[in-house]
């Protein structure tokens, strides 16, 4: 699945590239721009097309995938390292950097309830996520249930 996960990310990569070159080559001009570069289709994605891919919404998924592409890089954001492997664990004054998901508490465009339905989940949650007194794999189940009680958040 990783493997999957990957091929996708260059392949939409790939697209960010030829967005920007088209970008660059019209000077910014979004109209220009949207008539000059092809759009991505799920057929274009491999990894959109496999048997143990669903999507609910193709057409959405394409819009934005196309969104994303036409904005160009410098307009996409990622948040990643949801364990910290690639951050650090502490910083400079002691305290500890913001998780992937806290960094949606400093968005001001998400939602008041949301906010509140989240942290009343890390209540519950973050102290098991760094209890050292749980065993691997009762922490990813609780983790993984965590993660889908927060994206059923967003629904």
């Amino acid at each position: 699945m990783e493997t999957s996960r990957y091929k996708l990310k260059l392949h939409i990569a790939e697209h960010f590239q030829e967005a920007n070159y088209l970008w660059r080559r019209n000077k910014g001009d979004s109209q220009n721009m949207t008539k000059s570069y092809r759009n991505v289709t799920l057929a274009d994605v491999r990894a959109m097309t496999r048997a143990r891919c669903e999507i609910k919404n193709g057409d959405l998924v394409v819009k934005m995938i196309n969104d994303m592409i036409c904005a160009g890089a410098s307009k996409l954001q990622v948040l990643s390292d949801f364990d910290y492997t690639i951050t650090k664990q502490c910083l400079e004054d002691g305290s500890s950097p913001p998780t992937s998901f806290k960094m949606f508490n400093k968005c001001k465009s998400v939602p008041p309830t949301f906010l509140e339905e989240d942290g009343k989940l890390r209540e519950v949650y973050r102290p098991l996520e760094i209890d050292p007194n749980i065993s691997t794999e009762e922490k990813a189940e609780k983790m993984q249930e965590w993660w889908e009680k927060s994206a059923d958040i967003f629904k």
